[in-house]
């Protein structure tokens, strides 16, 4: 008799456990909004009939790229910059030098492939350009987009 009661007992376990399982994988398949359990039921008014504001649907403002300046160098006439940029293929290179009591210096250069990689074209800023000598900050990045990189150059 304790052997019918066991298997029984089994059964029962057994059948609650699939119609369980069963109901997960049906409201894994029609997810609702949180709170709402009838998508007929979602509000469109809030409480005082006013009509409820749309969801926002605009994507958050992202980094579209990487520009990393891989040669800062200077010799008795030109400042050269150089750099790879990652996750952009076309557009414009900005360049910003600035340094506190100086005009900011202004350039631009397309951006172009070379062998295997993308990069700004590449700036070589003439000294007799830079006002003064000392230590500059450099901005580069690419327009229309949020990428861009900074360092800081001694000017001799």
């Amino acid at each position: 008799m304790n052997r019918k009661y066991l298997i029984a007992s089994i059964g029962v376990i057994l059948i609650v456990v699939l119609a369980f399982l069963f109901f997960m994988k049906d409201t894994a398949q029609s997810p609702t909004p949180a709170g709402v359990s009838n998508p007929a039921e979602q509000r469109t008014a809030s409480d005082d009939g006013s009509p409820l504001p749309a969801p926002n649907t605009e994507a958050p403002t992202q980094n579209l790229g990487i520009i990393s300046i891989t040669n800062l160098s200077q010799d008795e006439q030109f400042v050269y910059i150089r750099t790879i940029i990652q996750g952009v293929s076309q557009g414009q290179c900005r360049l910003e030098l600035t340094k506190v009591g100086q005009q900011t210096i202004e350039r631009q250069a397309p951006i172009i492939l070379t062998n295997s990689y993308y990069a700004c074209e590449g700036f070589n800023i003439s000294k007799l350009d830079i006002p003064a000598k000392g230590e500059w900050s450099i901005k580069l990045s690419v327009l229309d987009t949020n990428t861009e990189s900074s360092k800081t150059i001694n000017v001799n």
